[in-house]
């Protein structure tokens, strides 16, 4: 026996599939506050630490496979491997200020967010200028 479905109810069975999926496909999205961290002007040898926020604002758990930077003068300190949807998680950024000089890093945020670049990358940058004490 062959089921026969109307036009109508076929309609109504293509667009609720495809409403169903297109809400799974509202996909993990991370934005990081502040956007670029400036540390502006900072004294050398001084503590160089500052936290930013990274926010899910999605329906479904962003995971966060590493966090890296560009170069040995910073550290990233984070103990979360995913953020729950709709909340948020804060990481600590360390600069070693021994060295004078202005300077600009890129934190490195490897992750399944859709807004990440090609790598699967969303990158901020902290710049600043450490001066003499």
């Amino acid at each position: 026996m062959v089921f026969f479905l109307g036009k109508g109810v076929w309609y109504f069975f293509v667009f609720f599939s495809a409403l169903l999926y297109a809400n799974t496909l509202v996909a993990q999205e991370i934005y990081i506050a502040p956007e670029d961290l400036d540390y502006s002007i900072i004294e050398q040898y001084s503590a160089g630490e500052k936290y930013i926020t990274l926010y899910n604002k999605s329906n479904i758990p962003c995971i966060i496979e590493n966090i890296s930077t560009s170069c040995n003068c910073t550290l990233v300190e984070y103990n979360i491997e995913s953020i729950a949807p709709q909340d948020s998680a804060k990481i600590l950024i360390k600069y070693n200020t021994k060295k004078k000089g202005k300077f600009r890093r890129s934190i490195i945020i490897k992750s399944n967010a859709i807004n990440a670049n090609k790598f699967g990358e969303n990158i901020f940058y902290i710049t600043g200028e450490v001066i003499n004490k």
